[in-house]
């Protein structure tokens, strides 16, 4: 089942229309049309999280299908106490200490559009993951210095690191993410920055360009971990 006949399917189980939907995920109603139509194939982070608890499913169900589609309690998936803590409580639900797929990047802008799990031959190699995450959590081998730090002894993640991604957390300041920008096959790497009511992709390298975050760009996930071999 898809993530549009996922949604249609909720709003019809508790007689809700695409409006209501909106305002409870703090969303344009173009961009709720955009779930109900198909042409999102995706959710991720706070829209997923405000999806979900309003319509009382579990946010993996909603998500990529799997799992079941409710737990706790139809009618309120998650607690009260504030959408941090509702995404410790998503991370230890779904808590994945095992393996995690290393996938290239342009596989990686195919996850930003549709996730899934991965099956053993999908991945280019299994790596093991001791942080906490979703099922849906994967690995990347960054490329490039733009998150390599000039500053001795500052965080960096050099070229060949690798970093693993949870795609099911929301961005805030500071953090590093994974995005996807329009007409390119492949995600990049950076820091999401807010600054004077805007967003930012911001390199750790100040020899390469900040990107300015539009309706365009869509964050595919948060970097939860990075390994570097000595």
């Amino acid at each position: 089942m898809s993530l549009k006949n996922r949604i249609i399917e909720c709003l019809s189980d508790n007689n809700l229309k695409k409006v209501d939907l909106a305002n409870a995920t703090k969303s344009p109603r173009a961009t709720v049309s955009d779930w109900t139509s198909g042409k999102t194939k995706n959710l991720s982070g706070e829209k997923l999280l405000l999806a979900s608890n309003y319509l009382g499913v579990n946010p993996e169900w909603l998500g990529n299908g799997r799992g079941p589609k409710y737990k706790k309690n139809k009618n309120q998936f998650f607690g009260s106490s504030g959408y941090e803590s509702d995404l410790q409580e998503l991370s230890a639900e779904y808590a994945n200490t095992g393996k995690v797929p290393l996938i290239s990047w342009v596989s990686a802008g195919i996850w930003c559009e549709a996730i899934d799990n991965y099956n053993a031959g999908d991945a280019e190699q299994w790596l093991p993951c001791l942080e906490k995450c979703s099922a849906n959590t994967y690995a990347l081998k960054v490329n490039g210095e733009s998150m390599t730090s000039i500053i001795p002894g500052a965080k960096s993640y050099p070229d060949g690191c690798i970093i693993y991604i949870d795609p099911l957390l929301q961005p805030t300041n500071g953090k590093r993410v994974i995005a996807k920008l329009p007409g390119s096959n492949e995600v990049t790497f950076k820091t999401y920055r807010e600054d004077a009511g805007k967003k930012w992709l911001m390199p750790i390298n100040p020899q390469y360009e900040k990107i300015l975050i539009d309706e365009t760009v869509v964050i595919c996930g948060v970097i939860i971990a990075k390994y570097e071999p000595e």
